[in-house]
């Protein structure tokens, strides 16, 4: 039940995301989409969900999806976190995994709300 939590906080980035080297700003609705996914996925992880090897694999997906959303919107703040979340998966360190996804989403939501609002 939990890895299919996982996949489903997964699968709810936007479909557009999901090919990196995009190199386009979000737009404020993609924004919001990708902070809630985060904040899913960290949940997930936070709950002890099962990693297996192909959601291992999305997770690098997402590591390589997000350093490309830091680099297309030119945030260091964004750029830092997104190196740290793709070391934690380098290292295979769930709690730093963790803890960058909630770095990412904040980083995400504060160009949101000075952007959008």
């Amino acid at each position: 039940m939990k890895q299919i939590l996982f996949a489903a906080a997964f699968l709810a980035m936007p479909l557009g995301m999901m090919q990196p080297a995009s190199a386009e700003k979000l737009a404020c609705d993609e924004l919001l989409e990708v902070v809630d996914a985060l904040d899913a996925i960290a949940d997930a992880l936070d709950a002890g969900a099962d990693v297996d090897a192909g959601d291992d694999e999305m997770l690098l997906d997402l590591t390589v999806i997000l350093e490309d959303i830091a680099n297309a919107e030119g945030d260091s703040s964004l750029i830092g976190a997104s190196n740290a979340m793709n070391e934690a998966w380098v290292n295979n360190d769930r709690d730093a995994f963790i803890n960058a996804s909630d770095r990412i989403a904040n980083t995400l939501e504060n160009l949101r709300i000075r952007d959008c609002e």
